[in-house]
């Protein structure tokens, strides 16, 4: 008579546990789904780290260290530290190689829904960026640093930014598209392997070139994943360099600082009611004491449908600091982001 009644108390508790296990899966199950990515959006991982990388997710104001194996999307940004190295891995097989003191930000990782088309599109704001990219399967691919456009059309090839805002391609397979906006134009120069192309900091075109045995090893090193020695002098050079340019960062430039008439512009990338485009542009700043309006002189194209006719809200952009094309934009007169 005293078996039954423990029996039944048994069961009674094994039950409820059951029901309070799936009661706890369910909420779980219910996250998985609510967690993955919209369709047509894509996400690149975080295959190696060494030395000091940080990772500053999208909409987040603090960088944390990177660790391998996590998921980075449009918005993301990895900084490189003092002998800081990490690579990426597209879905696309492309891989990205990102040197010591660098910036990169992720601005578009998508793929037409219809077509499969990819689009990926990062901004190098600072260092060096080796990239290896299939045609075939990656689609459109381009790297944007502070003077000009990459558009990779299947190849191998490192970008140096550099702190005066010129930058570098080095091509080492395929060719590589170079486009910027100078003097009111918009120029393409084709690099092919085994050259080296240079625009300025103003946006100008610079000169193409062989590359130098010391430049063709130093890529073939790091595409090979071989870490080279450098020689204390150029870390000096490096940091004295580095140094100066956080000092540049604490004041506000001259130009953002003077009476009258004050010249900006930027270069970038924006997406237009889901269409993504490219863009550069001149913003004239008028100041009349505290009162400070501004025009923005901009061209906006992709490589589908051209450029793109003017609008009204192409003429006009806010007072200054000038903050244009969402958070992809970026302001010559005031130097590189500060992260």
């Amino acid at each position: 008579m005293l078996r039954r009644p423990m029996e039944e108390r048994m069961k009674i508790v094994v039950l409820s546990g059951v029901v309070a296990g799936l009661v706890l899966l369910l909420p779980l199950q219910g996250m998985s789904q609510q967690e993955g990515i919209p369709a047509g959006q894509r996400q690149t991982i975080i295959s190696m780290v060494k030395g000091e990388v940080f990772l500053k997710k999208a909409g987040q104001e603090k960088a944390l260290p990177a660790y391998k194996g996590a998921l980075l999307g449009p918005g993301d940004r990895i900084i490189t530290k003092k002998n800081g190295n990490v690579e990426l891995v597209l879905d696309d097989s492309s891989v990205l190689k990102l040197k010591d003191n660098s910036t990169l930000e992720i601005q578009a990782l998508d793929e037409q829904i219809e077509t499969k088309k990819k689009n990926s599109i990062f901004k190098l704001f600072l260092g060096k960026l080796l990239s290896k990219v299939d045609p075939a399967r990656a689609g459109s691919f381009k790297v944007i640093t502070l003077s000009m456009i990459a558009g990779v059309r299947g190849t191998t090839f490192g970008i140096n930014a550099r702190p005066d805002n010129s930058s570098d391609i080095y091509v080492l397979e395929g060719e590589v598209e170079a486009t910027g906006f100078s003097a009111g134009q918009i120029w393409n120069v084709v690099v092919p392997s085994g050259k080296a192309f240079s625009a300025l900091g103003t946006g100008e075109q610079g000169r193409m070139r062989d590359m130098t045995p010391q430049e063709l090893k130093e890529w073939q090193d790091i595409s090979e994943e071989k870490e080279e020695a450098k020689e204390e002098k150029i870390k000096g050079k490096e940091e004295k360099e580095e140094k100066k340019e956080e000092k540049k960062e604490e004041k506000p430039s001259a130009s953002m600082t003077g009476k009258g008439l004050v010249w900006g512009g930027s270069i970038g990338a924006v997406n237009l009611d889901g269409v993504m485009y490219y863009r550069v542009a001149l913003q004239p700043v008028f100041k009349i004491g505290k009162l400070k309006a501004a025009l923005n002189l901009s061209v906006t194209w992709n490589d589908t449908s051209g450029i793109k006719p003017y609008t009204a809200n192409d003429w006009l952009c806010p007072i200054f600091p000038v903050k244009t094309w969402d958070n992809t934009s970026f302001n010559f007169s005031s130097s590189y982001s500060k992260v």
